[in-house]
This record gives structure tokens, C-alpha cells and sequence, in this order.
């Protein structure tokens, strides 16, 4: 600018100096940017995670509040987020008969003939991968998978524990489920000698192997 301003007639002796210029120039930015930039990038996004929380929008790791920031919609998987990673039985077909339940109509021992009721709860308790778990944090105490822990807290309901099941049922063989035969099967022996299978599984395989079903009277 000096040979602008001053009408200084420019000279190649004085090419040194516009180079030591430049030199010091990107000098400065080589040492600056890297150091710099990093720093200003996490001021920048702890910020808008800070902002973004006001609007009811956490954020967990820094990096993703510029994405975070530009979206328009949220898909999420319910389970846990937008309930209590609870199931619980609301209905049941059991020996021809219907059941509805709700808070008003609860389980309830005396709607089942013994036989039926001693079979259906067995059958619950014995032929199941979850497990009672004193002080656990599942529902009612149960661990394990969540259709499995509703239905053990269903049976749990009519009367029937787990535990005294387990204790009372001899179990000679267990085949868990199996993704290409879509069942879980248990062989228990029975008081009489013999023995007895509980199977279930996906509602087409059962029902496709099924010949009779124990009407409400037991037969």
C-alpha cells in the first residue's frame, strides 16, 4: 500500500519483504486454524446443544446437533421411550370361552374349571425362557422376554407362582424356541407316570398340529 499512497517506485531489492510477509502470513494461519478451529467448532455445537435442549430436543453427542438441528421429523421406537417396556395380557381365548381384560376386569381364578386352570398355568410357568428373579427389575420380578414375563405376571395374577410351579412340576426335556419351527416345546412327567408336552408358538404352527381343544368343562 506504501507505494500507493507514498508514490513510491516499486523495487525488486524489496521483494524480500513482501515474501517474509507472506511468510508470516500463512505462518500464522497454519498455526492458528488448527489449533483454533476445534476449539471454536465445540463452543459452537455445545452451544447449540444447550439450545436445542430448551426445546425439549437432547442431544447426547456433539457432533450430531447440526444434524439434530436440520430435522424435520423423528422416528422412534416406542417401546421404552414412549411407554414402560411393559406388556401385559388384555386378551385371551382359552377353551372356547373369550376374555377381555382391562383395570376393571382383572384375572380371576374361578372363571376356569381346575382342569383347565391347572393346565393353563402350568403350561405358562413350566414351558417359559423368563424366570422369576427376586428383586428384579422386570415386571412383578420377571427377566427375560417381555410376551414371556406378561404371560408368567398373567398367571401370576390367577393364583399361581412361578416359583411353586417349578417346584412342584417335574421337567424331564426342554427344546426352546426355534426360528424355523416357530415353537418352544417342555416334557414334564405327570402323577400318574406318564408325561405331558406344552408347546407354543406362532398361532398357525399350533393351531395346523391341533386335533381338539379342552372345552370349559375340562373334557
Amino acid at each position: 500500500p506504501r507505494y500507493a499512497i507514498q508514490n513510491t517506485p516499486w523495487s525488486w531489492s524489496e521483494l524480500d519483504e513482501v515474501v517474509r510477509f507472506l511468510i508470516i502470513s500463512i505462518t500464522i494461519i497454519v498455526v492458528a486454524v488448527p489449533e483454533g478451529l476445534p476449539l471454536a467448532v465445540t463452543i459452537s455445537l455445545a452451544y447449540s446443544m444447550f439450545k436445542m435442549m430448551a426445546d425439549q430436543n437432547l442431544v447426547r453427542h456433539l457432533v450430531a446437533c447440526e444434524t439434530m438441528g436440520g430435522a424435520t421429523q423423528i422416528c422412534s421406537d416406542k417401546t421404552g421411550t414412549l411407554t414402560q417396556n411393559r406388556m401385559t395380557v388384555v386378551r385371551a381365548w382359552i377353551s372356547g370361552q373369550d376374555f377381555v381384560y382391562d383395570n376393571e376386569n382383572n384375572p380371576s381364578k374361578e372363571a376356569f374349571n381346575s382342569k383347565v386352570y391347572t393346565l393353563l398355568t402350568e403350561g405358562i410357568c413350566v414351558n417359559s425362557s423368563a424366570r422369576y428373579n427376586r428383586g428384579g427389575s422386570g415386571p412383578e420380578g420377571f427377566v427375560g422376554n417381555k410376551t414371556e414375563c406378561a404371560l408368567l405376571v398373567y398367571a401370576d395374577k390367577l393364583g399361581r407362582h412361578y416359583d411353586d410351579v417349578q417346584n412342584s412340576v417335574r421337567v424331564i426335556n426342554v427344546m426352546p424356541f426355534n426360528s424355523k419351527k416357530k415353537r418352544m416345546s417342555t416334557l414334564v412327567s405327570t402323577q400318574n407316570g406318564g408325561s405331558r408336552l406344552y408347546v407354543k408358538g406362532a398361532s398357525e404352527v399350533i393351531l395346523e398340529r391341533s386335533i381338539r381343544y379342552i372345552s370349559q368343562e375340562g373334557d
